[in-house]
């Protein structure tokens, strides 16, 4: 607020840039506020944008931003804050460069950008068992063929402690995530062409990369590794290697639920 003369005036300072293409127009943003702030309207009094940060880079992620600041509405003034979150194709990204050609296509089809988007904008919310949430959408925006910017309820971090009983608390509500008969009908809606699969993994990740590490000599003679690892463990993992086709035959003709995906303590 700045008094002049005895008035009181209110300066609206907008500072997003930092968003680039991601970012939206005052309107826009003014009705995602409103939704978050659970009002019918408001007036935005100010908006910034910072980078989120995070210390783990994801291979289809392009950016991680929290945008917040103050708006006027019916009840008053109230500060606000959103999520912004930039998924892009790993075409994209400087990584990607490091695969070699003829995996590619593969390697693409194995990671596609859009599978979090697909999530945000299905009804998921509203299937979940009870003990599971996840953030609100306010807007998901595509931004050009290969980026959608993900505009989310902004979750505040508390401390927590995973022990013994919180991850066997997790377990259980994962477990009910996958047998949920609500939830079943999403069972593909973050990959519909079904290109994730056990076999898909076990062929691609696996077959080029994992194996061939078991066999290289020069991995187990690594300092790290020869110090606490013994030739046992090497001998066992080369034998299990080698039952991969029978145990994704197993695992294929079992019953299968659904799944997070990427359950992490993080």
């Amino acid at each position: 607020h700045l008094a002049i003369d005895g008035l009181v005036y209110t300066l609206q300072v907008h500072e997003r840039t930092l968003l680039g293409f991601a970012d939206v127009d005052d309107a826009r943003l003014a009705a995602m506020v409103a939704d978050a702030l659970g009002v019918a309207d408001v007036e935005l009094l100010s908006s910034r944008a910072v980078v989120a940060p995070y210390d783990l880079e994801a291979l289809t992620t392009g950016g991680r931003y929290r945008v917040f600041g103050r708006a006027r509405h019916a009840c008053g003034e109230s500060g606000w804050s959103i999520f912004v979150k930039v998924v892009r194709s790993w075409r994209l990204s400087p990584t990607f460069a490091l695969v070699p050609e003829a995996h590619r296509e593969s390697a693409l089809a194995g990671f596609p950008f859009d599978s979090e988007p697909r999530v945000y904008r299905s009804d998921l919310a509203n299937r979940l068992p009870a003990g599971l949430s996840m953030p609100h959408a306010h807007a998901v925006i595509d931004l050009g063929s290969e980026s959608i910017a993900l505009w989310l309820e902004d979750v505040p971090l508390v401390p927590a402690r995973w022990d013994g009983p919180a991850l066997a608390r997790a377990a259980r509500l994962l477990g009910r995530l996958a047998a949920s008969p609500r939830v079943r009908p999403l069972a593909t809606v973050a990959d519909p062409d079904r290109r994730r699969t056990v076999r898909y993994y076990a062929e691609g990740r696996l077959a080029h990369q994992v194996v061939p590490a078991l066999h290289d000599d020069r991995i187990w003679r690594h300092p790290l590794l020869a110090a606490v690892f013994d030739d046992a463990l090497r001998r066992d993992l080369v034998t299990a290697a080698a039952e991969l086709p029978a145990f994704v035959a197993e695992l294929e003709a079992a019953p299968h639920g659904v799944a997070h995906g990427d359950a992490v303590p993080r």
